[in-house]
């Protein structure tokens, strides 16, 4: 079997090539937190930065939305990724607080340049040469090559980080982006400029959005679905807010964590193909229950890690993941049949605004929480959250 369809590489090779190369060039990411603790930052701090991120984030979407409808999706693209790769650049070279908040509000214009914008380029693409079925490969594709990217990139900044530091980590990150981002050049966009204004964008995003949560409200499938994922989504925070320096505490040198993100991408790649498999045989239902159920027992044996015993921190952090990583496709998956394709588009913008306001609300509680009992114990915690997750999928009617 052939890993790509025909004509597929020829007409979306730049962007297969640049998610591997991207993915690739985020060599900081095994580090960030450690990066601001060392500038200082408490992990509260963070955690605010974090929230601002997704407040500009919020409010950016619309204008750079109406930007890409008019100067074209590439263009939006390009923007967003050279200005991404050019504020890494300059990230060694804050010192304070509120240099970090001018900072991470800059990344979040930036991002929302490229949200939603490269998908649509490829789309339009695709439509012009008569080609949209292969829509489904470019996403399957795409998130392959990135988490092999992945899987190098950490990696090669564990082997880095002794000689450069991590502050250098940034400046390679934006050079090597700047270079990854040419390759899009290469591919070409069909689209028809929109004639909308920020007002009409925006008006029309609200519009959609409350249709969505109209449907919401009626399904309770849907309902049960989205309960599920609070806890999933609050551990995921916590654990990103908290497992570097959790793993620093326990022993792990710091250079070491560029390793254990690159053994967490390979367990990332392989899961679902796992999930697939297990789907089969037991049932979504039975395999969201068993995630959820492990998710909110096994992060409390982190309470017997402690110094210098990282590799069993890292073992069990692995542990606590898997069962995750195996069922998030199942649960994305039956989350896309329960929605009606009429309205799809306007469900998923809903969604999208309960994720960010529920990123808000467990970082502003996270980041002070793990200040005050340390990132061991507040990790350890974390998975009670999911504890709502386990009555919510019990509660749903999914034929094996």
């Amino acid at each position: 079997m052939k890993f790509f369809a025909p004509k597929e590489w020829k007409l979306l090779w730049p962007f297969y090539t640049f998610s591997f190369l991207f993915s690739f060039a985020a060599l900081s990411g095994s580090f960030i937190v450690i990066f601001y603790q060392n500038r200082g930052l408490t992990l509260t701090d963070v955690a605010m930065l974090w929230i601002i991120m997704a407040i500009v984030n919020f409010f950016a979407e619309v204008p750079t939305g109406v930007i890409a409808d008019v100067l074209g999706r590439k263009t939006s693209t390009l923007i967003g990724l050279f200005g991404t790769g050019l504020i890494w650049i300059t990230i060694p070279f804050i010192h304070t607080y509120n240099g970090f908040v001018i900072m991470i509000s800059l990344l979040a214009i930036a991002q929302t340049f490229i949200s939603g914008a490269k998908e649509a380029w490829v789309y339009d693409l695709l439509k012009q040469h008569k080609q949209q079925q292969l829509i489904k490969n470019y996403y399957a594709h795409t998130t392959f090559f990135k988490y092999a990217g992945f899987v190098i990139g950490p990696a090669l900044a564990s082997l880095l980080v002794p000689h450069t530091g991590i502050d250098f980590l940034f400046i390679i990150d934006g050079i090597l982006s700047c270079f990854v981002t040419t390759i899009l050049l290469f591919a070409p966009e069909y689209f028809s400029r929109a004639s909308h204004t920020i007002r009409q964008h925006g008006a029309q995003t609200l519009h959609l959005a409350k249709k969505g949560f109209q449907f919401i409200k009626k399904n309770l499938a849907f309902k049960l679905m989205l309960t599920g994922s609070i806890g999933i989504t609050g551990w995921s925070l916590i654990k990103e807010l908290a497992d570097q320096p959790y793993l620093v505490s326990v022993g792990m040198p710091v250079a070491y964590l560029g390793f254990f993100f690159s053994v967490l991408a390979i367990f990332t790649a392989i899961s679902p193909l796992i999930g697939s498999y297990l789907v089969k045989k037991v049932g979504e239902k039975k395999l969201l229950i068993f995630m959820a159920t492990t998710l909110t027992v096994l992060p409390l044996l982190l309470f017997l890690t402690k110094a210098p015993h990282y590799l069993l921190a890292s073992a069990l952090l692995f542990l606590i993941d898997i069962p995750l990583f195996i069922s998030l496709p199942t649960y994305r998956a039956h989350l896309q049949h329960l929605i009606p394709s009429k309205v799809r588009a306007t469900v998923l913008s809903a969604e999208s605004m309960i994720d960010a306001i529920l990123s808000i609300i467990f970082l502003s509680i996270g980041g002070p929480v793990l200040d005050a009992i340390g990132p061991r114990n507040g990790l350890a915690l974390a998975g009670l959250l999911a504890i709502p997750s386990v009555f919510a999928f019990a509660f749903l009617k999914l034929k094996k």
